[in-house]
């Protein structure tokens, strides 16, 4: 629910302009290819450490999980601080 705090560990897609944590990542599908994911906002690819393009197309994802603690506001995680791995 909205105003929950949360700890979030994962693999992180940025597409669209749209960070998307992910439980995992897909091979196929779009926008995301993010399978049971929530959108992060407050953060960028700044955050992924090292990253790599996938399936040739404008998907990035960061190599190693990364960790953000933030705050869900509709449906989304505001975050309030992250780190990867």
């Amino acid at each position: 629910p909205t105003g929950t705090e949360v700890r979030l560990v994962s693999k992180a897609v940025f597409e669209n302009g749209e960070v998307w944590m992910c439980s995992l990542i897909l091979e196929t599908g779009a926008p995301s290819r993010c399978g049971n994911g929530i959108q992060v906002v407050g953060i960028g690819l700044e955050a992924f450490g090292e990253t790599e393009t996938f399936f040739g197309g404008p998907g990035i994802r960061a190599v190693e999980p990364i960790t953000v603690v933030g705050v869900i506001h509709d449906g989304v995680v505001v975050a309030i601080s992250s780190e990867s791995s």
